[in-house]
C-alpha cells in the first residue's frame, strides 16, 4: 500500500494502518505470532519489534514482505534493539525509583515525586514511538533514537495522546477479542511506524 496521505491525524493514520495490515493479512499473522513468541522467551524479544517495524515500515510504503524479510531484520538488529532496549529500560526504572524514593519521604518531597511521575508518563509516551524511530530513522545510535522519539512527543503532544487512546482502546478490543491478537503487534507497528513517518515529513516540510 502506497498512501499519499500528508497529515499527521491519529484517526486517519489508524484506518491506513488497518488497511496495510488487511492488505498483508497472511504473512503478518506468522509475523505477530513469531513476535508473540519472541516476546515470551524474552531474549529474542527486542530484535523481534525492531523486525516487525522495520517489515511494517516496507508494508506501508507497498514493498513486498514476507516472514523470510522478519528473520534476516532480526538478526540484523539484534545488537542495536538490545541496547536501545536496555536503554529504556534503565531510564524507566531509574525514573519509577525516584518515584518510590521522594514518595516515602513526604512532606514537599512529595512534588518531587508527583514530577517524576510526569517524567514516567512522558517516558512511557517515548516508548510508543521508540521502535518506529528505529524502523524509519537510518540511525543506529541509540541515544539519539530515544532523544528523537522523545522529541516527536514533545513537539506533538497532543497527537501523541490520542494515538496513545487509539491503542490502548484497540489492545482492550484484542484482549475481550483474543482472535484479534493475532494481529495486534502488527497493528501497533503499523499505526506507529506511519505516524512516525509522518510526523518527519511534517517537521522536514517546516524546515
Amino acid at each position: 500500500m502506497v498512501h499519499r496521505y500528508e497529515g499527521t491525524n491519529p484517526l486517519v493514520i489508524a484506518w491506513l494502518a488497518a488497511k496495510v495490515v488487511y492488505e498483508e493479512l497472511f504473512p503478518l499473522v506468522a509475523i505477530s505470532l513469531l513476535t508473540w513468541l519472541s516476546l515470551l522467551l524474552i531474549l529474542p524479544g527486542p530484535p523481534a519489534l525492531a523486525a516487525l517495524h522495520e517489515v511494517l515500515r516496507r508494508a506501508a510504503e507497498g514493498r513486498a514482505i514476507h516472514v523470510g524479510l522478519w528473520r534476516e531484520e532480526w538478526r540484523a538488529a539484534f545488537r542495536t534493539s538490545w541496547k536501545l532496549a536496555g536503554l529504556s529500560l534503565f531510564s524507566g526504572g531509574v525514573l519509577f525509583a525516584n518515584v518510590l524514593f521522594y514518595g516515602r519521604l513526604g512532606g514537599g518531597w512529595r512534588y518531587v515525586s508527583v514530577a517524576f511521575i510526569w517524567l514516567l508518563l512522558v517516558w512511557g509516551l517515548t516508548n510508543v514511538y521508540l521502535w518506529a524511530v528505529m524502523a524509519v530513522q537510518d540511525e543506529s545510535r541509540v541515544l539519539i533514537l530515544f532523544r528523537n522519539a522523545l522529541y516527536l512527543v514533545l513537539l506533538y503532544p497532543v497527537h501523541t495522546l490520542v494515538a496513545a487512546l487509539l491503542l490502548a482502546v484497540i489492545t482492550l478490543l484484542s484482549v475481550l477479542l483474543p482472535i484479534l491478537l493475532l494481529l495486534l503487534p502488527a497493528y501497533w507497528a503499523a499505526f506507529t511506524t506511519i505516524l512516525v513517518r509522518q510526523f518527519i515529513l511534517a517537521v522536514h516540510r517546516r524546515s
